[in-house]
């Protein structure tokens, strides 16, 4: 998003305009994204030993019903995360392609330079690599997304490890606020379910099956 932002402010006077147009593009850039990350899936299912139609049907079922379907239309980055999550993903089962570890730990370090919680999935990643050598491979190349993410959180907080959240966080909602209270559990459960804002039931119907 950023790097249309700034485009778009060469063009515009306003900056509020520039926003809306880098916004409007992003939703459409977005959409490409989740397409490409639909066919991802259609290679890996066909990777792990199903049919061409498991594959189709689990392509399709993501591609329409999934909330990333929805979500596809807004002007965060978790699209790009999945993208590359999943093209790691495809270079982990891959097991004839030469040095598929470098290639899947590079695709988790372009993630993590997008969001940083494409950490997440390393665990299952490496389990999934054909062997210890892909591994670290795949470790040796991911140690560049996560470098270069520590890197930039020291030049732009002071601190390897403060990723910007807990200050936007502290800046959007009271201390009063106990968000994290575990009495909040039942109606957060309930809402993540059922709420029209974003529930699952309702942005990703697939969750009935």
């Amino acid at each position: 998003f950023i790097p249309i932002y700034f485009i778009a402010k060469l063009l515009c006077s306003d900056e509020v305009n520039a926003y809306y147009y880098s916004a409007y593009f992003v939703s459409f850039l977005n959409y490409m994204v989740h397409a490409l990350c639909a066919f991802l899936l259609f290679k890996i299912v066909l990777l792990i030993g199903a049919s061409k139609k498991q594959a189709y049907l689990a392509s399709a079922f993501f591609g329409i019903t999934s909330y990333s379907f929805v979500f596809a239309q807004s002007t965060y980055e978790h699209h790009f995360e999945m993208f590359f999550i999943l093209i790691s993903t495809y270079y982990a089962l891959k097991k004839n392609t030469k040095n598929s570890g470098l290639y899947s730990g590079l695709m988790l370090s372009l993630g993590l330079v997008f969001r940083t919680t494409t950490i997440l999935a390393v665990p299952a990643i490496l389990l999934i690599q054909s062997n210890n050598k892909e591994r670290l491979k795949a470790l040796t190349t991911l140690a560049i997304g996560v470098v270069f993410v520590l890197l930039y959180n020291y030049y732009r907080f002071g601190n390897p490890l403060e990723s910007g959240y807990s200050l936007a966080w502290s800046l959007a909602h009271s201390d009063k606020f106990d968000f994290w209270s575990l009495s909040r559990i039942p109606i957060a459960l309930f809402g993540f379910l059922f709420s029209p804002g974003k529930g699952l039931i309702f942005f990703s119907t697939t969750i009935v099956f």
